[in-house]
């Protein structure tokens, strides 16, 4: 096939355009024209593999990393920085628009840095060579430098190159703003645990046995955003940008723009960053499930004197309904990458708060989230992007939202005409779904398949349907060929 790289997904594949179907293919440059092979092929989907270029594309650029084209660390070194941003933020939008349904037009999206920016790298070590695995294998790719590390990650990886890592395979390296590094492997002889306290940059070194055990301490790891300090322990989250971070934060915190004695409720805080930076003052509650993140949060309130911060240990999803029974103006809120959980968000239409700060780093997730939000009483009031991880697909997203007042209505009078242009159609059961696929593919789809496919597509199921009732049973996913009969069913019906 001959092709034109017009877009790029989430996990770094490119998109073309074939015969009137959708063409992934596994490496290449928005604008580049190449010639692929076919590896698979379904309905509307072809999956292929770049055999040639023909002509380059028009946004290339050389890429500063020697180990591009083999590390999995990176998929967009090789164009240009402003067509990486505009292919992030058209991504968003996409996402913003299909599953939120938002009117959305545009979005500004903001960054400080493009390379070495990253404060944590997690290494492989495979016969004593250090580096990433190979693009989409287990294949160890060795590398000599990471262009998107920190400059003291980077000198910590050649200091590393030269020692001995046998019995070592993982090996997980932090930076702090006075690039002192922490250190944490798998296993530690003697021998490399004494070169390694002879580094002077290295503050803390860990080995993991069953949890992260700390063996060496010269001081303890600490981190800064803006004036405060943060205590950081190896399994507790820190946002991986040095140059980002604050503008990530500065972002939401004007985008909150909370008056002096408003409650703020923080879900899914870690070790308090945001609770301490975005929220405001003593007046705020987090809540963080890590056991060791609660425990360097209760540090860093006393280290930055805010003590009368509250943290409690536990799940979001548990509390939030206890917590939100109470009166809170702003609720902050910086979930996984699986997004809120649905208790949260039922929790969060339910209560006193007014405004909501939701700071996300998969735009799918939180479009599927604002989608049921702005579906019970909330409106979307700003969104804005912060590149935190460049050179590859990923973006931070921060979207502002507030209640609408419902205590106001307005009389609207609707004439036969306008009425015919009302669609009043519903969505199809589940029945009606399972016959369209059996009718036209000659497939027998569940129930709980269907639900899977429609929460992946942003409409949301009830918890029944998505968990087993027995402890520990495994939960099947729907094989392709079947998801792809749901998704016709479902674009059949007008649900997508």
């Amino acid at each position: 096939m001959k092709l034109e790289i017009i877009d790029m997904i989430d996990d770094g594949r490119c998109v073309a355009k074939y015969e009137g179907k959708t063409v992934f293919v596994d490496v290449g440059s928005v604008g580049e024209i190449i010639e692929a092979k076919k590896i698979k092929e379904k309905k509307n989907l072809i999956f292929a593999t770049k055999t040639k270029t023909i002509q380059q594309s028009p946004h290339k650029q050389e890429p500063l990393c020697p180990h591009f084209y083999e590390c999995d660390g990176c998929s967009m070194q090789d164009i240009t920085y402003e067509k990486e941003l505009e292919i992030k933020k058209n991504s968003v939008l996409n996402k913003l628009q299909r599953i939120a349904k938002l009117d959305i037009k545009d979005v500004d999206i903001l960054t400080n840095a493009e390379y070495y920016y990253r404060n944590k790298v997690d290494l492989k070590v495979e016969n004593g060579k250090l580096g990433y695995y190979s693009r989409k294998t287990h294949n160890l790719t060795q590398i000599s430098t990471c262009k998107i590390a920190s400059k003291a990650i980077n000198e910590m990886i050649n200091w590393l190159e030269n020692q001995d890592l046998n019995g070592i395979s993982e090996i997980k390296i932090r930076s702090n703003y006075n690039d002192e590094i922490q250190i944490s492997m798998d296993y530690l002889s003697d021998e490399i645990l004494e070169n390694l306290k002879s580094v002077e940059s290295i503050v803390e070194i860990y080995t993991k046995n069953k949890n992260f055990d700390l063996i060496y301490r010269k001081k303890q790891f600490v981190d800064k955003i803006g004036d405060l300090s943060f205590i950081i322990s190896p399994k507790s989250f820190f946002q991986v940008n040095k140059y980002n971070t604050s503008l990530l934060y500065d972002t939401a915190k004007q985008m909150m723009n909370a008056k002096a004695n408003d409650r703020i409720l923080d879900l899914y805080c870690g070790i308090g960053t945001t609770t301490m930076y975005i929220g405001n003052g003593n007046n705020t509650i987090g809540v963080e499930v890590v056991k060791d993140a609660v425990k360097d949060a209760n540090q860093n309130k006393k280290l930055n004197n805010l003590q009368s911060i509250q943290f409690i240990e536990e799940k979001s999803e548990n509390v939030v309904g206890k917590l939100t029974k109470e009166h809170f103006d702003i609720i902050l809120a910086d979930p996984p990458r699986k997004g809120m959980d649905e208790k949260v968000i039922d929790a969060i239409i339910k209560s006193t708060a007014k405004k909501l700060v939701y700071i996300s780093c998969d735009p799918a997730t939180l479009s599927r989230d604002l989608k049921m939000l702005t579906e019970n009483g909330f409106g979307v009031r700003d969104v804005k992007l912060v590149d935190m991880f460049a050179k590859t697909m990923h973006v931070e997203t921060v979207a502002l939202l507030s209640k609408l007042n419902t205590e106001h209505h307005l009389d609207i009078e609707i004439g036969e005409d306008e009425l015919s242009e009302i669609d009043f159609s519903k969505d199809a059961t589940y029945g009606e779904i399972k016959k369209y696929v059996l009718d036209k593919y000659g497939l027998k789809v569940s129930s709980l398949y269907i639900a899977q496919i429609k929460r992946k597509h942003g409409l949301i199921e009830r918890e029944n349907y998505n968990f087993s009732k027995k402890e520990n049973q495994r939960v099947p996913n729907c094989p392709e060929e079947k998801e792809k009969a749901i998704e016709d069913a479902l674009e059949h019906f007008g649900m997508i």
